[in-house]
Formats: structure tokens, sequence, C-alpha cells
């Protein structure tokens, strides 16, 4: 049995090839959407399932915390000796710990080596390197490492005077296509080893926010340690 039909619209028929055209013109971007959500998916139930290293200690200390055989046992765990006339220095936020790091460096003879998770664009970061500028002038090794994800705001240019002067600055493991499932692997320390002399550990990276403040907060709460110990030495030949 034969079925009529109406002829369509011919503002129907407009607005269907529009329509059309436009799904054609986006066809690239819909598929790069596609892909870059899959990507997205994939490192994240790589990041949370994927293998881990396991630490574990199968012997624990057992001696007293106040005996020479408990230092001997953290010296064996840590691979590392601990100096028996050790003295540390705390140094409570950016506006205490900034200024130490920065007369220290001034002051370096042989070599300063820094590593950063974080270094931010500032007042504070231009300091630094004017500071880090200088002594690779006057001779003195100098060595940056800072994270490519911590530091990405960072652009390679800021540091062409310190390279230019002698400086060495490294990104630590930068995003590349084959080494995107590892993406979530950075380096969080902070730390810093003068003439394999004078060391500070934790605080922050390099940004204006630990030094003042932003928005009327209080700045830098995380505190550093200052330690003028010969060990130090062990913690330059590791960086």
């Amino acid at each position: 049995m034969a079925t009529l039909t109406q002829p369509r619209h011919p503002k129907e028929k407009q607005q269907d090839d529009k329509v059309t055209r436009a799904l054609e013109h986006y066809r690239v971007l819909r598929w790069f959407a596609v892909i870059s959500m899959l990507a997205i998916i994939s490192w994240v139930l790589i990041d949370l399932f994927g293998p881990i290293p396991k630490y574990q200690l199968n012997n624990q200390p057992s001696a007293d915390l106040s005996s020479r055989e408990y230092i001997q046992q953290l010296e064996a765990l840590s691979a590392s000796r601990i100096g028996p006339h050790t003295h540390i220095e705390a140094l409570p936020n950016g506006v205490n710990f900034y200024e130490a790091e920065i007369s220290a460096i001034k002051a370096a003879k042989q070599s300063v080596n820094w590593e950063a998770y974080i270094v931010s664009k500032g007042e504070m970061a231009k300091r630094i390197v004017d500071a880090l500028t200088e002594r690779a002038r006057a001779g003195v090794e100098v060595n940056l490492n800072i994270d490519a994800i911590g530091s990405a705001g960072m652009q390679k240019k800021f540091f062409n005077e310190l390279k230019q002067a002698g400086g060495h600055v490294e990104w630590y493991h930068p995003l590349r296509w084959y080494n995107w499932p590892r993406a979530n692997k950075r380096t969080h320390r902070e730390l810093i080893v003068i003439d394999g002399m004078v060391g500070f550990l934790g605080g922050a990276g390099i940004s204006d926010q630990w030094w003042h403040g932003e928005k009327k907060t209080l700045p830098g709460a995380t505190p550093c340690s200052k330690l003028p110990v010969t060990p130090c030495a062990r913690c330059r030949a590791r960086l």
C-alpha cells in the first residue's frame, strides 16, 4: 500500500544541512576530546592501581633510642653516617629561612646544590637566582634541580643569566609521551647543600607566598632546618 510523505520544509532542510556541516567541521575536535578523556582515565587508573615499590623493615630496631647500637642501626638503614657533633638550627617560616639561605649562598666558596619541587616566578625567586648567578660568575659550581610539574609555571629563559654564568639548571622528570604513566613520580625534596658543609633541609620551595604570604595569610608555615655539618658532603654526592 502506497504511503504519502509530505515534502520537508526548506527551512528544516537548511537547518539539518547546517548541523551536518558543523558535525563534519568538528569531527577532529571530537576525536581529540575522546582520546584525551581515554588518556586521562588510563592515567588515573594506572596511578591508583599500578605497581608501587613496597617498603618494609624485616627486623625492626630494638635497641634503646639513646644507645650507640640504635645509632648504628639507623646508619645501616639509611646508608648514611651520623655525625656525633651535628648541630641543627630550626628556621620557622620563610621570613627566616629564605634570608638564611641567601646569606649562605653568598658565602659559598666551592659549590651550591639546590633541589626543589616548587619554584615560582617572583621577587624571592629573582633574589635567589641573582645570588646563584653571582656565585657562578665567581667560579662556584652551581647546580639547580627543580621539578618539571611543581615548577611548570617557570619559563626556562628565567635562568638564562645563571646558565650563561656557568650554572647548571635541570628539570626533573619532564612530561613526555613515553613517560606519562609515571607522570606522578615527582621530587618533593627541599634540599640545599653548600660547600658540602652546610645543609638546609625541609621548608618550602621558592615562592613569594612563603615569604610574605598571600591574602593576609601567615608566610611560610613549614619550618626549615639548617645543618652546618660535615656529613652534608654525602648529600652533595647524591645530588
